[in-house]
Formats: C-alpha cells, structure tokens, sequence
C-alpha cells in the first residue's frame, strides 16, 4: 500500500511514557475528546494517487498535492474542493512514461504555486507551477541541474517571492522520502524566475520557512559520520547562505519530513525514529531553540495496541495551535504478510488509518485518535493542516473514498476541539 516501495516509514511515543505499546494486542490508549469527523471525501482519477501535502485556501476551500500513476511512472496531481468538500477541480501535469510530481504547495495573492518537480530532457528536475484560483496553469519553471532532482517545501513571501527548498544531482529517479544528492534553497520572483540558488551542505531540503529577520530555516534528513540519519535543522541569512546547521539524534536513526515555527521561538521538527526504545519506528517530534539548541523531544505510537514489532506508525506532518501546542497526523499500519490482528474497533493491523496527536506547548500529549473507521479500508494520513473554524483538514491516501480501484486524494475535515 505505501509509498511506491521507495523510501521510508515511521512512527511516534512519547517521551519518557509510552502510549499504549505493547509486545502483544493491548488496549488502544485513544482518547475521548479527540476532534470528530465532520466530512470525508476522496477525489482522483482512476488511477492510483498519493498526496503528499495540503492547504486550506483563502476561499474556505482546501488544496491537495501530490502525484497519480501514469502506469510506468507519474504526473503531477492537484486536486481542489470546496469548503463542504465537493470538488471544485482537479489538474494533471506530466508526461508519459517519466516522474513528473507535486510534494509542496502555498497560497499566494492570485492564485496556488506547486513545488515538485517536472520532466526535462528525460529527467526530472525541480521545478514551480502556478495555478489561478480555477486551476488554469499560469507559468511553469524548471531549475535544471545534474541528475535528478525536485523541490520538497515552498513558501511564498509577504511581497510575492518565492522561496523554495529540495535537491539536485540524485542518481535515482521518482519520488524519494529521503534522497541523497545535494540540497539546495531557491529564491525566485513571483513569475518563478531565479533570484539566487544556494547549494546546502545537506543531501535535500525538506521544509522552509520564513524567518523575521529575513533569513530561511531548513528542516530535512541526512546522513551521520556514524553512518546513522539524523533530523538536521540548517539556518541561512537572507541570501541563503548557511549560518549554523545542527543534527538531532545522535546514535539513534532519526527522519524528519516536516518542521513548524515554534510560537514560543524556535522550530519544531516531525518525522519518525526507531532508536530512543522504539521496537519499530515510532512517530518523532523535536523542539529546537532559535539557536539550534533541543528543547525537548517526544516519541509516540501504537494508538491501537498492536504488537509493536510490527507497526510502523509514520507522522508526515506538523502545524502549531493558536494556543502554542502541536498537532501532527500520520499512518498507523503494519506492512508484515506474517502478521495481521483484528482487535478492536479501529480495523485491522494491516489497513493503515490516520493516526492524530495533540501535543502542548512543552510536547506533552493532549491527546491522540485513529481515524478512518474500521474494516474500512485504508486511509492513511500524509499531512494535515488547520482549519479557519479552529479544526483540522487531514489529507490521507485513501482507498475507502477512491474514486477508482487504487488510492485517491483523501480530504478529512476534524471538528474544532
């Protein structure tokens, strides 16, 4: 079911309290006043789909990213709905037999800017695309360098710039959770022309963001001198140039896919790890001050109380609450033919559901809850994002809401709390 059999999985549990882990079926440790379901829709082609990040937009409607096989490869797929959820469109980029996707997306004045990547003389390379409020694509730009590349986090700026992090020089082709060339951070105009592009003395970049004083802070992967992954946090002044760069993990295997602003100063990181006691991987959030220093760390998983040997819970996104805590969403499954359990009322080990954490300010859990039914399919969260009414969109891979035979674009709306 997940991620093309490229890449990695993931979970969480917290520190120094595991959350309903257990070495057999325990009791799932999901708590009661977590967020209801209001809506749940799932749009595509008949295709397979995975979606890889999402945003509600300025018209109360929601924005989803991502990619749809085109049966050798992919192409790029965005897909938008309403406010109630009923599509509003959707646009397929890419050519035939080649990688064209979409992992990132942000809103700006007049319209939506997509960072993936697209096809050029054979290989894919990053690239930006900007679409108008109804889907009508304005301009594409491709940034072309050596071997494969993609751009994996965009923001656009208060005066319409764009700036954008990825990778260039990769050696393998298609979507890679963690690829291994040279990272890079692009500033561009708001059409998409370079600005300046700076090399990172990390493999990839994986999220960006905007800082006050002008500067860009860097949140993504790489690899150790112990030959482990760490979650690294790379800082760069205004011109992209590296200030400061600091790993997070130390001997454990640490990923990091996602980072937010930290209300209270600093940032804060999401990803997965199967060090720090996790029998498998478990979903991993980091708290860095603004000078690279951790604050603290919280590791989490098992919401249904399987056998922890065998479940990868993976957490793919973060956002900070008004009230200064955290949410961050992923899958829960387990991807073992040899092993398969039923109990309980949140579906079997073996189809993946969204699996949803509160933390607070300190990374304290608030709460957690499985989303996505039981014996109903898969409906794995990739992102999720935060909703004007003071509640959350997950965007998941969802079979149960497809719209054909394989996975479509799923569209979770969650109450306010």
């Amino acid at each position: 079911m997940r991620h093309f059999g490229l890449g990695v999985v993931w979970g969480l549990a917290l520190a120094g309290c595991e959350l309903g882990r257990a070495d057999a079926v325990g009791t799932p440790s999901v708590s009661d006043d977590a967020p209801a379901v209001e809506w749940h829709v799932g749009y595509g082609t008949p295709r397979d789909e995975h979606v890889h990040e999402g945003i509600q937009t300025a018209d109360g409607g929601y924005i989803g990213v991502g990619q749809t096989d085109d049966g050798a490869a992919s192409d790029l797929l965005v897909v938008k709905v309403s406010a109630d959820g009923d599509e509003a469109w959707q646009v397929s980029v890419g050519q035939s037999g080649v990688f064209d996707f979409g992992i990132a997306v942000a809103e700006a004045s007049d319209g939506y800017v997509v960072a993936g990547a697209l096809t050029e003389e054979g290989k894919h390379q990053p690239a930006l695309m900007k679409l108008d409020a109804d889907g009508e694509v304005l301009w594409q730009q491709v940034y072309s360098g050596a071997g494969y590349g993609a751009l994996r986090g965009v923001e656009v700026l208060s005066d319409g710039t764009i700036v954008a992090t990825g990778y260039t020089d990769e050696a393998e082709a298609g979507f890679l959770f963690i690829a291994e060339g040279t990272g890079l951070l692009l500033k561009t105009s708001a059409d998409g022309e370079a600005l300046w592009q700076q090399p990172l003395s990390v493999s990839q970049g994986a999220k960006v963001r905007a800082l006050a004083d002008g500067g860009f802070v860097i949140g993504t992967t790489a690899w150790t001198e112990s030959d482990v992954e760490n979650a690294v946090i790379v800082r760069t002044d205004a011109s992209g140039a590296e200030l400061w760069s600091q790993s997070y993990g130390g001997e454990n295997t640490v990923q990091a896919f996602d980072m937010t602003l930290d209300p209270a100063g600093g940032f804060v990181l999401a990803g997965h790890t199967t060090g720090y006691g996790a029998e498998n991987w478990d979903c991993i959030t980091i708290a860095v001050a603004e000078d690279g220093t951790e604050r603290w760390m919280t590791r989490f998983g098992q919401p249904r109380g399987f056998s922890g040997r065998y479940i990868h819970d993976e957490c793919y996104g973060i956002q900070a609450d008004p009230d200064g805590g955290f949410v961050v969403a992923g899958g829960t499954g387990d991807e073992y033919g040899a092993y398969s359990s039923c109990a309980g009322e949140y579906g079997c080990s073996d189809e993946w559901k969204s699996y949803v954490v509160r933390l607070d300010a300190d990374g304290e859990v608030v709460w957690q809850a499985v989303y996505g039914g039981n014996d109903r399919g898969h409906n794995a969260a990739e992102y999720i994002g935060l909703t004007a009414d003071g509640g959350y969109m997950i965007f998941s891979d969802t079979d149960e809401m497809a719209t054909g035979d394989s996975n479509s674009f799923g569209f979770m709306k969650l109450s306010a709390e």
